[in-house]
């Protein structure tokens, strides 16, 4: 199975530690535009459906291309209960860092 998969969490700590400053969700709000609840489901790689609008600001705002913003990721043998655990280590994960 191939799961379709965002990379803003490592893209906006990489931008934190090139600009020395911390970035929330609001600052990310604020500078793309995009709303608050947009910006916390990309930080949580739980979107459900990418808008050309939201990944246009993002990679602006990131100065990178689609393709280092999203990736697709091979997932071999896993149900979707497997999955479902999964995305919540990975988030939990991105959040820690």
């Amino acid at each position: 199975m191939r799961v379709l998969n965002n990379r803003l969490s490592e893209l906006v700590a990489q931008k934190e530690r090139r600009e020395g400053r911390k970035i929330t969700n609001a600052v990310i709000a604020r500078e793309t535009g995009l709303g608050i609840n947009t910006v916390g489901h990309w930080m949580n790689n739980s979107v459900e459906g990418y808008k050309s609008k939201a990944i246009l600001a993002l990679c602006e705002w990131l100065s990178c291309e689609v393709k280092d913003l999203l990736v697709i990721e091979d997932v071999a043998g896993t149900n979707a209960a497997d999955l479902s655990h999964m995305a919540r280590v990975v988030r939990a994960r991105r959040q820690e860092h």
